[in-house]
């Protein structure tokens, strides 16, 4: 989030700005622009707060325009200021985003037209405007009255932006003259009757934009807002408007990226600090595509947490806005992570983007990202399999239950639902639950009572390990406890990892809740090719490699192993006399271990040790790539 309502203080006498801005009555001409009949009681409070605080005694000398945003963050909540985005970007953000795009950081011919499409105060104009001042060379004492208005003017042509907020655009057209006082200041000593310009500041909603100009750079800080918190009169602009990207659990951010890169001219360049959300979660995939085939991108920089009151991690993402796919695919995305150690810097190209279904797996070296291009291309995945006729595979969800198992009845639908989080409500009919109608049907023991039906339940795995068996009732109405099939002699998977690997098991009989994957073949062409192989290269470090590789994060946290990225997982099937040997010895292992992982660790450890290396075989990985695997996993 951005734009918290901020002025910045430079090198001028505040006490002639402030007479300067009484005498030209610069705050009742904006007022007048910004203010419609209609604005809320609270903005109009706010603004003669703000009259009042600019304009008292000039013998204050620790008195500064930092004061507006004391005063502004006093009356309004920050939940308010929230839900518009008005939150500070701080300046070193400013300055690396307007570094990224390349502006005024070589030379500055005053030529290329900037906006901020969600501008507030003005963090990033304000720097803009001192920027162009620098690097024009521009010397006050050097420059005559003509000379002086022109770069007034060069600045109100090149500089632009948009704010939902009249006030910040207030405060923004303020901080701007504030920026240019010691232009302004010569100006008027030597033409006390010129009239000084407007900005070109628009109070208006970004999703009524209706913009012919095209702009060499676009930067800011776009608001964060999830779909559920965006008003509604907002959601029905964005359902109406013609937005590519306005699809399923949204955010405001992803639109105005979309905005963004429409703006921009061919070749223009956007800027922006956005969460990094943004770079594998399934909802942004869409925004994602949209970068993709739209933009170059030139760097991804990842800055962790960086507003106060906010837990969003975030990036700098720097775009170029290009429509030739070669281009595109063969562009060098620049990668750098700030850590605790500093910035370590990485390149990728960006096609590969594209092959790995448009997730920016920006945590990726160069050798992770050949080992991955070698899985995917040259295994099939296990939903190949599972959709391949000839083989008979099936991977479900468990009950659909919690695994403590709390049941709740609904008196109107006659029937059991698991228990609901928060307010005790039918999410079929909405009748009010009551609390006395919980039951728990995961039980620890077995039931005395014979006419109730009940079946082993299994509570808890480790790797190769059934850790705990319950039991659950079957005789629950409204209870989807699946198919009993999928819980006869089929792997199990658990969605948390065991010492950052896959943690998987077999069992011949037991229900599980939906926290875990059953995953069997009932039929294979290869006799090879059964549940004990399937398991042992599913635990085996490689598996466990590519699955936090290609659904990790920069962040070297293991993501939860949901169904959809099981059958993402590379399979080997053997298909000759020499992998059909290696796969009889994993199966030969894999028993092994099952049976001794409880009564010898070390040895069953030593056989887990044989099929890791067995399973390097079948797949061709060389020992070079098996120690740096194999270093990589001790690290996490």
């Amino acid at each position: 989030m951005d734009k918290k309502l901020y002025v910045y203080s430079f090198n001028c006498d505040m006490r002639e700005f402030i007479e300067f801005l009484e005498s030209r009555k610069i705050i009742s001409i904006l007022k007048k622009r910004y203010l419609k009949d209609s604005s809320s009681y609270e903005d109009i409070k706010i603004l003669d707060n703000l009259n009042n605080l600019l304009l008292k005694s000039y013998d204050e000398r620790d008195y500064n325009l930092d004061k507006m945003v004391t005063l502004y963050e006093q009356e309004v909540s920050y939940d308010e200021r929230k839900k518009l985005g008005e939150i500070y970007t701080p300046r070193n953000i400013v300055d690396q985003i307007l570094n990224g795009v390349g502006f005024c950081d070589t030379n500055c011919d005053g030529s290329k037209i900037i906006i901020d499409i969600s501008c507030g105060a003005g963090s990033f104009l304000v720097n803009v405007v001192k920027r162009l001042i620098k690097y024009k060379r521009i010397k006050k004492n050097n420059l005559g009255l003509a000379a002086l208005k022109e770069v007034i003017e060069l600045i109100r042509s090149k500089v632009y932006g948009i704010d939902i907020n009249p006030i910040a655009c207030i405060l923004c057209q303020i901080n701007i003259l504030y920026a240019l006082f010691d232009i302004i200041h010569q100006i008027i000593k030597k033409d006390n009757t010129y009239k000084f310009p407007i900005f070109h500041i628009e109070n208006q909603n970004i999703f009524l934009l209706n913009n012919c100009r095209s702009y060499d750079f676009v930067v800011g800080n776009p608001p964060y807002l999830f779909i559920r918190e965006i008003p509604q009169d907002h959601k029905n602009l964005i359902e109406n408007g013609d937005f590519e990207t306005a699809q399923g659990q949204y955010d405001y951010y992803q639109l105005f990226i979309e905005i963004g890169i429409k703006l921009l001219k061919n070749n223009g360049l956007l800027g922006f600090i956005v969460p990094d959300s943004i770079l594998a979660l399934s909802n942004r995939r869409i925004i994602r595509k949209y970068i993709y085939e739209h933009t170059l991108i030139k760097e991804i920089f990842y800055f962790g947490p960086q507003f106060a009151e906010s837990v969003v991690s975030n990036i700098i993402l720097i775009l170029q806005k290009e429509s030739n796919p070669q281009k595109i695919a063969n562009n060098s995305v620049n990668i750098k992570l700030r850590q605790n150690f500093g910035v370590t810097s990485n390149s990728i190209l960006q096609k590969y983007f594209k092959d790995w279904k448009y997730k920016f797996l920006i945590n990726l070296s160069q050798k992770d990202v050949k080992i991955l291009d070698f899985l995917n291309t040259n295994f099939l995945k296990l939903n190949h399999l599972i959709e391949d006729s000839e083989y008979n595979i099936f991977i479900n969800r468990g009950v659909e239950l919690t695994k403590e198992g709390k049941v709740i009845y609904c008196q109107i639908c006659n029937k059991y639902y698991p228990l609901p989080r928060g307010r005790l409500m039918c999410k079929i009919c909405n009748n009010e639950l009551l609390p006395q109608s919980i039951e728990n049907i995961v039980i620890d023991h077995e039931l005395e009572t014979p006419k109730l039906k009940y079946a082993p339940f299994i509570y808890s795995i480790n790797r190769y390990r059934v850790n705990e068996v319950k039991n659950i009732l079957l005789d629950k109405p409204g209870i989807n406890y699946k198919d009993p099939e999928i819980y006869k002699n089929r792997i199990i998977i658990r969605q948390l990892t065991q010492n950052n690997l896959i943690c998987a098991t077999f069992s011949e009989n037991g229900y599980t809740s939906q926290s875990f994957y059953n995953l069997g073949i009932r039929n294979s062409p290869v006799a090879e090719f059964n549940n004990f192989y399937l398991l042992g290269i599913m635990n085996s470090e490689l598996l466990s490699f590519y699955f936090i590789k290609s659904f990790g994060s920069y962040k070297n946290l293991y993501p939860r192993i949901l169904i959809e990225k099981i059958k993402e997982l590379p399979i080997k099937i053997p298909q000759n006399e020499y992998e059909y040997t290696k796969s009889k010895k994993i199966t030969q292992y894999v028993k092994k271990v099952l049976n001794l992982i409880d009564i010898d660790p070390t040895l069953s450890n030593s056989y887990q040790i044989k099929i890791n290396k067995l399973t390097y075989d079948l797949y061709g990985i060389s020992y070079e790539e098996r120690e740096y695997i194999n270093e990589f996993l001790e690290k996490i």
